[in-house]
């Protein structure tokens, strides 16, 4: 640990995300791949989960000085959770991920929208909303979550 303070980059938070990614790798082989990339300008760590079957929802977390984030779901515009550097948010985004390859997370799709539900092991469910596009993200879209394309992600498994 460094004296001054400052995060160690060998942190638990950063152990246990990379541990996260390390376990994933070995675990899923034949069924997803698991990608590292250190961020210089962002001064962060993300590591990209992409199944091998399209009708599986992939997840990317991002491990910044701060913060934690975690993306869940093929559209980038829901399904997107700010978390704090902490180990209990640690342990939510390890239950995020379990979800997503367990094939517990729903995604509704609309224009320049999204919303996705993600059911943890013990059923709470976690539900964020996305929107992209100045524009097209403030148009109103009556009962969009009802007629939207509803995407049922599959668990991980080999294609």
């Amino acid at each position: 640990m460094q004296d001054d303070g400052d995060e160690s980059p060998d942190d638990e938070v950063s152990v246990r995300l990379a541990g996260l990614a390390d376990g994933l790798r070995a675990e899923l082989v034949g069924r997803a791949t698991v990608e590292h990339v250190e961020h210089e300008t962002l001064r962060g760590t993300s590591w990209t989960l992409r199944p091998l079957d399209p009708r599986s929802a992939p997840v990317w977390w991002l491990l910044l000085e701060d913060e934690v984030m975690v993306q869940v779901g093929q559209f980038h515009r829901g399904g997107s959770w700010e978390l704090d550097r902490t180990p209990e948010d640690v342990d939510l985004v390890e239950r995020i991920v379990r979800a997503a390859v367990e094939g517990r997370v729903r995604e509704t799709v609309a224009l320049a929208r999204s919303r996705v539900v993600v059911t943890l092991v013990d059923g709470q469910v976690m539900a964020e909303t996305g929107y992209v596009g100045c524009l097209l993200g403030l148009l109103p879209l009556p009962g969009w979550r009802h007629w939207g394309r509803v995407v049922q992600y599959v668990p991980y498994r080999a294609p």
